[in-house]
């Protein structure tokens, strides 16, 4: 198991369970963590592990974006996103939504064209736009087998990262140094 942008910024804006937004927070000085490694683990394992997580990670914020009435019945993966077909179904299966790509890979430059238009009058209103515009290729149904089987491991990944969050970042606020543990007492972080 494979857990991303592991670090005390990230856990205090995802993963305080009282937020006000479900909103992602990316941040360049994320750290990682692999668990469940033997010297027996191959380098498809790995990479299957980080492509599971980010999955789960988004599934997290979806799930977080329920509690707030957004709810998402499908996904649309635009550009180097939407070229795996493998990674597509693992999304959908761990997700269980449905997950579609474009025939144009370029999702935004396929929204600017619709804004356009619309903006120039040639419609008038955006659905029909985008019905004109935007255009389904493939998709990919979850396969509920998978999405059972992916359960445990998605309560898992949640409990590791509750673990992790509780027993690690005592250890890194004490490494990071003095100015940084006035900061957490002071309340500032």
């Amino acid at each position: 198991m494979f857990l991303h942008h592991f670090n005390i910024n990230h856990f205090k804006n995802n993963y305080n369970y009282d937020a006000k937004l479900p909103l992602p927070y990316q941040d360049l000085n994320a750290k990682g963590a692999f668990i469940g490694l033997t010297t027996f683990t191959s380098d498809g394992q790995l990479y299957k592990a980080i492509i599971e997580s980010l999955a789960m990670e988004m599934r997290f914020e979806v799930e977080n974006g329920n509690k707030f009435g957004i709810q998402v019945s499908k996904l649309i993966a635009t550009g180097g996103g939407s070229l795996s077909k493998k990674r597509l179904q693992l999304k959908a299966d761990i997700e269980n939504v449905k997950v579609e790509t474009l025939v144009s890979q370029e999702g935004g430059l396929c929204g600017g064209a619709v804004i356009q238009a619309v903006a120039l009058g040639q419609f008038n209103n955006y659905e029909d736009a985008c019905r004109c515009f935007v255009k389904i290729k493939d998709t990919y149904a979850p396969n509920k087998e998978k999405h059972v089987k992916y359960e445990d491991k998605y309560n898992k990944y949640l409990k590791a990262i509750r673990k992790l969050k509780s027993n690690i970042l005592p250890i890194t606020i004490q490494r990071i140094g003095p100015e940084y543990n006035s900061l957490a007492l002071k309340g500032r972080l």
